[in-house]
C-alpha cells in the first residue's frame, strides 16, 4: 500500500533511488516474514545484477517463503 521510496521532493526521491535506500517492508508490515522482506529488498536493488532476473529463480525463491499466518 506504499511505494518503496518516499521523499518530499523529486530530487530527494531520485537520491533515495540511486542510493538504494528503499523503505524496509518491516516498517510497514511489522510481522512480515524475514525471507519475504529480504526477497523484496533484493528486487528493489538499483543494479540488475543485484536482483533476481530469472523467472525460474524468482519462483524458486518465492516457494521458500512461508506465508502462513
Amino acid at each position: 500500500g506504499r511505494p518503496p521510496f518516499v521523499a518530499d521532493t523529486p530530487l530527494a526521491l531520485m537520491a533515495l533511488i540511486v542510493e538504494g535506500n528503499a523503505m524496509r517492508l518491516s516498517r510497514v508490515v511489522p510481522d512480515v516474514p524475514p525471507l519475504l522482506e529480504s526477497f523484496v529488498h533484493r528486487q528493489l536493488q538499483l543494479q540488475p545484477a543485484d536482483r533476481i532476473v530469472s523467472a525460474r529463480e524468482l519462483a524458486h525463491k518465492l516457494s521458500e517463503i512461508d506465508l502462513t499466518p
